[in-house]
């Protein structure tokens, strides 16, 4: 992911409420990803093939979402949602080169 804190313009994913109300999801900003929730532990390839077949602009903001990512830097990486807090999500980030 890309940008410093606060920084929309530069964002690849954003944590949004806005279309949704109190649920929160992960939208795309200019990048492309696929949800791969529930696929286990997704290798370069298989994010690489989803992206090009199975591509999504949103996605839950939970525990276990699991998102392949082209950032706006045309780097391939996973983001996997490992805890939701009030104040926002951790998450596990692999990046491929």
């Amino acid at each position: 992911m890309s940008g410093p804190a606060g920084n929309i313009g530069t964002a690849d994913i954003l944590l949004d409420n806005s279309r949704y109300g109190t649920e929160y999801r992960l939208t795309a900003q200019g990048s492309a990803f696929a949800d791969l929730t529930g696929s286990g532990t997704p290798t370069a390839d298989k994010c690489e093939q989803s992206l090009q077949t199975i591509p999504v602009n949103d996605a839950p903001a939970e525990h276990g979402t699991t998102l392949c990512v082209w950032t706006n830097g045309s780097n391939l990486t996973m983001i996997k949602v490992t805890d939701k807090r009030n104040d926002g999500l951790m998450l596990t980030v692999t990046q491929w080169t």
